[in-house]
């Protein structure tokens, strides 16, 4: 039987990507006979974590906690690292990884790494920053050497490695489609949903704009989000006067997240995007591989790690190039006012979910990448 230890900093129920990744790639892999354990941070230092098992503690330093969790594992266990520079070290430059690496390499463990992070953006950013990216591009690559294989869900992270290119992977969806969809609503305006922490202030001044037109038109807020956007957003809608016709519903168990998404007619996705294009939606989103998995049209921001394999303006989603009021209620409107287009739009969402991000999909890919498949693929293309 295959074994995995997955070392993530955070881990669930904390609010956080890679945590949320690492949950759902344990489950998938599990499915497949796979026995997973995880070694995550907590408060009081490092915890393992195992099926059907309580947290045992592994003590404050990694180092200490890898060696001490691998005899709880199976042998020849593989180790996967969930690497973003923060999540390993506070000031984003773990050096101290490409010892440990290169210990356990030396031991005879199998390390494969998903590239959640790598460094920090430098466009339109001073020196200091530009010397910190360099460090955690350096470093990232001198970790991507010493493992078997790696991986991201970002095309645009390739151009930061230079020997080994990772393969790319999507997160995919935190969620599952229900047997029977859920009745269906009826209204007289349109149903939005969002995910609360993926909402701007520009979207809902644009919503607010949008009311004129049709005052039955409603937005549900879907997730969990930290307190201060919390706090932002409840300040917002007061200043607004939208309290009436956006609905707070916070976190949901996963099934009524998903009959949320169904019962909607569009799905809103705010993306951070600098002044200069760098961020926007991508594939390492699983809010938007949820709508997409719902077959529903999406509303949401381009930028340099957009990338058209799943993500085309009028074919998958909707595109916008700035988070402005104008610029959302545009899109809302021209949505709005045209079912024929937000059902073309679902369906191709959903096919390219089917495509490139189903569970089916997304595991098989793990499972290559932990058998030196796909990696072994991209080295040849590189020395063709």
């Amino acid at each position: 039987m295959p074994s995995l230890l997955i070392i993530t900093p955070n881990y669930a129920p904390l609010i956080c990507g890679v945590g949320h990744h690492s949950q759902v790639l344990a489950g998938r892999l599990r499915q497949r006979g796979w026995t997973v354990s995880i070694l995550t941070k907590r408060t009081h230092g490092w915890c393992l974590l195992q099926e059907g098992a309580a947290e045992q503690p592994m003590g404050k330093q990694l180092q200490k906690a890898i060696l001490q969790s691998l005899p709880h594992t199976s042998a020849n266990t593989k180790l996967l690292w969930q690497y973003a520079p923060n999540g390993f070290s506070n000031k984003g430059m773990p050096v101290f990884l490409i010892a440990l690496m290169l210990r356990l390499r030396l031991q005879g463990i199998r390390q494969y790494i998903f590239f959640h992070e790598i460094a920090m953006r430098t466009l339109g950013y001073g020196s200091r920053q530009m010397l910190f990216s360099m460090v955690q591009k350096w470093l990232a690559n001198k970790m991507n050497v010493l493992a078997k294989a790696s991986a991201t869900s970002i095309a645009l992270y390739q151009q930061y490695c230079w020997l080994y290119k990772p393969i790319i992977i999507p997160a995919g969806s935190n969620f599952q489609l229900p047997k029977q969809p859920p009745a269906p609503i009826v209204s007289e305006g349109l149903r939005c949903c969002c995910f609360t922490n993926r909402c701007s202030h520009a979207l809902l001044q644009a919503f607010a704009q949008w009311l004129v037109d049709n005052p039955a038109h409603q937005l549900i807020l879907i997730g969990q989000a930290n307190p201060a956007q919390t706090a932002q957003i409840q300040q917002w809608l007061s200043e607004l006067k939208l309290q009436s016709s956006v609905q707070c519903l916070g976190a949901l168990p996963a099934t009524d997240m998903m009959d949320q998404l169904l019962l909607s007619d569009i799905v809103l996705q705010w993306q951070p995007r600098t002044a200069n294009g760098q961020g926007g939606v991508s594939a390492k989103n699983g809010t938007i591989a949820a709508a997409m998995q719902a077959g529903k049209p999406i509303i949401t921001i381009a930028g340099d790690m957009t990338e058209a394999t799943y993500f085309r303006h009028g074919q998958t989603c909707w595109l916008l190039q700035e988070d402005t009021p104008q610029a959302w209620l545009d899109a809302v409107q021209e949505l709005g006012g045209n079912a024929t287009l937000r059902q073309q739009l679902g369906h191709a969402a959903q096919a390219c979910y089917q495509q490139y991000m189903s569970d089916t999909v997304l595991t098989n890919q793990f499972e290559k990448l932990l058998n030196n498949e796909l990696m072994s693929q991209c080295a040849n293309e590189l020395m063709s």
